[in-house]
């Protein structure tokens, strides 16, 4: 990784890896990568169950 680039494996989502850089926020997995968001620079992410459906 570089500067500002960030992993993180959470226990909640097994299996997926989460990428984070300067513009760019990923899920990743073994079968595919899925861009969450991208955009203005990203410092900080949270992960929240906003609607209670275990995603």
């Amino acid at each position: 990784m570089t500067d500002g680039e960030c992993e993180i494996n959470l226990d909640e989502y097994p299996g997926v890896t989460f990428h984070r850089d300067y513009g760019k926020f990923e899920a990743v997995t073994d079968k595919e990568t899925i861009t969450l968001y991208t955009g203005m620079p990203i410092w900080g992410v949270y992960f929240c169950d906003l609607n209670g459906d275990g995603n």
